[in-house]
């Protein structure tokens, strides 16, 4: 544009920048694409990987300064104190009943701090791998039969085997109570 077409009129200029708002307020295919996607903390347990809502994620640390707990199930490791917050942490491996060898956790296992409405829990994986953007449509339904001793907790698997896990369900589940009672 040169000097002689510059466009001095206010009413021109504001039909032209209107104009050009909505060319930017326009939704674009990438943008409706991602919108769509829910952003998954992806993680290994042996040899599967699971996808954790990145929203209930609060923090992911080194499996380190774990604390036994007695009389709790085998799949509760004990209490880890992040930032003066205790958090009860839960094999993972353990809790879908994968078997996995009894004594310390691989080295570079993490713990996966999860939060719901009631409770934060950590998780031990053997590692996260990525965050990845998976589009609630590309997740279908899950190949593991929910039981009457264990809820189902798979939302669903996609297509290149990432199960999905159902955050909810897991921190609801009863099993994962401890009662403060003496049989």
């Amino acid at each position: 544009m040169t000097d002689d077409e510059r466009i001095t009129d206010p009413d021109a200029i504001r039909r032209v920048l209107e104009q050009r708002a909505a060319e930017l307020a326009r939704p674009h295919d990438d943008a409706e694409e991602s919108d769509e996607s829910i952003p998954l903390v992806v993680v290994a347990i042996g040899g599967e990987r699971y996808g954790i809502d990145i929203d209930r994620v609060r923090e992911i640390t080194p499996f380190a300064g774990v604390t036994p707990m007695p009389a709790t199930p085998q799949f509760w490791l004990g209490l880890v104190n992040r930032r003066g917050n205790l958090a009860p942490v839960l094999d993972l491996a353990g809790y879908l009943g994968q078997r996995r060898e009894a004594g310390a956790p691989e080295a570079g296992a993490q713990i996966v701090l999860i939060t719901g409405p009631a409770a934060t829990i950590g998780l031990m994986v053997d590692g996260v791998q990525e965050v990845r953007q998976v589009r609630p449509s590309d997740i279908g339904p899950s190949l593991v039969e929910a039981s009457a001793d264990r809820p189902h907790v798979h939302a669903g698997l996609t297509a290149d085997f990432l199960a999905v896990l159902d955050v909810d369900a897991l921190l609801a589940d009863p099993a994962i109570v401890v009662e403060d009672r003496i049989d």
